[in-house]
């Protein structure tokens, strides 16, 4: 209590007393100014401030009161009957007033709980408030983080409500039409926006109306449509309407001129580049290499299966049709040998195979490699010889690429050495320390002017209609392909009548180690 005569604070006190089930702890402040003190320090559930405080009033001190602790309900005590006491309190923060002609307990009872109840409403609309004004903040950061995000898009962008009227839009909207920020504007329709287009002269007054309507139509369809729209300045600007919830819409819109005369560009020297393709002789050589090899095996493939189908030899489980699966099986494994060769020439073409690097024994290698083709060169009667340097080296490569170049290489000589002949294969340092594998054949040879040819993707040392040994000609190709992407190289020297050597090459900085002791196998 807030008051200088201690009479009326007892009187006030036995009051409350007498409020049944009710209990409180009173304290009483007659000076003004530690009575302020107080309300701000303390959290007290209800304060009374008599109108006469001194020389000080009650008024004075509650709209003091109402700003230290706004919190705290405040209750005028007067005994003055002038109602414009009772409206001077209220306008400053009270949260009533008792006469002190009546009171009672009862009427402090309704006055207490009446404060309470008006504190409890004031403090929830005061955290609504807060939050209302918490969400403003927010809501306006986002819109001005989305402002921000729509002004750095290479897309203009332009939001449209149900009634096709502008609610937002970025500076590459306005840019890309030449529209004036002075003239655009919130609120304004998708007709006005149209027509001012037309007046900054974006189409001509013949085509105006056409593309006005065609407009409104497609802003009010409620399906994503795309167009592109042709300014009278030359200009090409791709346009997207996307409709999204409650009739509301989006429009996108890109300059794309530049892009389409690149485009352009591209595909004029695209056609160009397979003009000049069509007309190479490697591609004619290609399509009547791969329809020859790609014929031959489904031709057998047809046939014996067509054969067994029609159980010429009697039901299935004839003896003859073992061999015609033999048949099946050898001629689709062709097939599929050279389709992925095709694919893998393909890869290197668009240089898309990557290096995934191991340490590799490549005496471990050869040996394996001898050793696919031992059957082969036991039914041709091919003696094959081994040599390995006395340090055996350790590469670090790519196991599958290097152990398919070495295959390819060796499975030519195989294919190309007649029988009784000899294959040697020789592994040897080079003085800059060079690893380099040797693989010759005495074989019929290559011309001296078809050496560089063989190693062309495609290219045949026979005629595909007279050659015996099938296949598409990657061979060669694929092997210095896979080389030269560990940065070696693969050469050929060969004389016709007394055979062919390969050599590859792999650079020094491949080499990881070796290991002490030759390795040697004489010819077989």
């Amino acid at each position: 209590m807030v008051d200088d005569d201690e009479d009326y604070v007892l009187l006030v006190q036995s009051h409350l007393t007498a409020i049944p089930h009710f209990s409180c702890a009173v304290h009483w402040e007659p000076d003004f100014d530690k009575a302020l003190a107080k309300v701000r320090d303390k959290a007290f559930d209800v304060c009374f401030v008599d109108y006469l405080i001194g020389a000080r009033n009650g008024i004075e001190f509650i709209q003091a009161a109402s700003r230290a602790a706004p919190r705290v309900p405040l209750i005028l005590l007067t005994g003055s009957d002038d109602p414009s006491i009772d409206a001077k309190a209220s306008s400053v923060g009270a949260s009533d007033f008792i006469s002190k002609s009546d009171l009672s307990a009862t009427t402090l009872s309704r006055t207490i709980r009446f404060a309470l109840a008006n504190v409890e409403r004031n403090n929830a609309l005061r955290l609504r408030q807060a939050e209302l004004e918490e969400t403003m903040r927010s809501l306006e950061e986002q819109r001005t983080l989305l402002q921000l995000a729509m002004d750095h898009t290479k897309h203009g962008i332009a939001m449209f409500d149900a009634s096709k009227r502008l609610i937002a839009y970025n500076a590459k909207y306005l840019e890309i039409y030449g529209f004036s920020p002075a003239v655009m504007h919130t609120g304004m329709s998708l007709d006005d926006i149209l027509r001012y287009s037309v007046s900054l002269g974006n189409y001509s007054r013949e085509d105006a109306e056409r593309i006005l309507a065609e407009r409104l139509l497609q802003a009010s369809s409620p399906r994503l449509s795309t167009y592109q729209q042709r300014l009278k300045d030359g200009r090409t600007i791709a346009v997207n309407h996307k409709p999204i919830a409650g009739g509301r819409s989006v429009t996108t819109c890109e300059d794309i001129t530049e892009p389409l005369l690149n485009q352009h560009r591209s595909a004029k020297l695209a056609r160009s580049a397979a003009l000049a393709d069509a007309e190479a002789l490697a591609k004619t050589k290609f399509l009547s290499n791969m329809s020859h090899e790609l014929r031959t095996p489904l031709n057998a493939i047809i046939g014996f299966t067509d054969a067994m189908r029609q159980e010429l030899f009697g039901p299935l489980g004839a003896e003859q049709y073992k061999a015609y699966a033999d048949h099946v099986i050898e001629s689709a494994s062709s097939l599929l040998r050279i389709v992925e060769q095709t694919i893998e020439m393909s890869l290197l073409f668009q240089e898309n195979l990557d290096i995934v690097e191991e340490e590799l024994e490549l005496a471990d290698l050869i040996s394996r490699t001898i050793q696919k083709y031992a059957k082969t060169t036991a039914e041709k009667r091919i003696a094959v010889g081994v040599s390995i340097c006395a340090e055996s080296p350790k590469l670090r490569a790519d196991v599958g690429q290097i152990t398919q170049a070495i295959e390819n290489i060796v499975d030519n000589a195989v294919k190309f050495c007649p029988p009784d002949g000899v294959i040697a294969v020789s592994v040897e340092r080079s003085e800059a320390g060079d690893v380099v594998i040797t693989v010759s054949d005495t074989g019929g040879g290559i011309p001296e002017d078809r050496i560089e040819a063989i190693l062309i993707p495609f290219e045949q040392e026979e005629p595909a209609d007279t050659r015996h040994n099938h296949g598409a000609g990657l061979g060669l190709p694929i092997a210095r392909g896979l080389i030269r992407l560990h940065g070696g190289d693969v050469n050929i020297e060969s004389e016709v009548g007394v055979g062919t050597i390969v050599k590859i090459r792999l650079p020094a900085d491949r080499v990881i180690a070796g290991t002490a002791g030759p390795m040697a196998q004489p010819a077989a």
